[in-house]
């Protein structure tokens, strides 16, 4: 059950991913949505039209706050052949990783998470694996790697079977990961014939956060000094934010 009044939905109109429409879900009472935009736009040949979909969030808890960018892709499937298909993810792998690495160099501080679906594994061998460039780049992880090297009861494709959804971080997100779980939520179990809804499943990766030190008592919200406009001239504004009268 989703209580809407905490969730919001960013999606794209005609202005962006035209052809397949990309969407972010996410809790806007922790999240705020600071921007959303299409990237490689000019270079969506490997995307197939599938331009990926990118959104910056802040997140705040307490006194402890992250910005961080969410890419949501879908690589190709089988546009064109296999052989096309294999050289199209190949390419767009390359891409991701340049953007990455040109986002590093702008701000070595970036949080960055790419995912959706790679439409590819994670464990072939290199000379058939298309997305080696993000593999070998030892600044970016698969945190799903896991589940890609297990039972195949856990891949997030199990008509074929294999494992094609995948969640990526650079390497600022490495100390997150330390604590993370990561798991395929079994939909089909739950829900009667769920590949009529999709015949993918998603993958979850989970953080823990730490306590946070939460800021109670009286603080002073707002400030206006040096002022002659008004008649009340220079003041300020006190917001209790105990539990308690004050």
């Amino acid at each position: 059950f989703i209580n809407t009044n905490y969730l919001s939905m960013t999606c794209c109109d005609e202005e962006y991913n035209e052809f397949l429409n990309l969407g972010i879900a996410y809790r806007k009472d922790c999240l705020e949505l600071l921007d959303y935009y299409t990237l490689f736009e000019d270079s969506s040949s490997p995307f197939v039209d599938r331009a990926p979909l990118a959104a910056d969030f802040l997140w705040s808890c307490g006194d402890n706050s992250m910005i961080f960018k969410l890419i949501n892709v879908h690589f190709d499937s089988n546009a064109g052949g296999v052989s096309q298909a294999f050289q199209n993810r190949l390419e767009a792998s390359e891409i991701i990783n340049s953007y990455i690495e040109d986002q590093m160099s702008i701000n070595s501080l970036s949080n960055i998470i790419v995912l959706g679906d790679f439409n590819d594994s994670i464990d072939d061998p290199e000379n058939s694996n298309s997305l080696w460039p993000l593999i070998s780049d030892d600044n970016l992880y698969f945190v799903d790697t896991d589940i890609a090297n297990g039972t195949q009861t856990n891949w997030s494709y199990p008509s074929y079977p294999s494992h094609i959804d995948h969640i990526l971080i650079n390497q600022n997100l490495f100390d997150e990961n330390i604590n993370s779980t990561i798991s395929t939520l079994l939909l089909n179990q739950y829900i009667t014939n769920y590949s009529t809804i999709s015949d993918h499943r998603p993958v979850l990766w989970s953080v823990p956060i730490n306590n946070q030190d939460i800021t109670n008592g009286l603080v002073i919200n707002e400030i206006m000094y040096f002022t002659s406009q008004g008649p009340n001239g220079d003041w300020f504004e006190i917001t209790n934010i105990d539990q308690s009268p004050i």
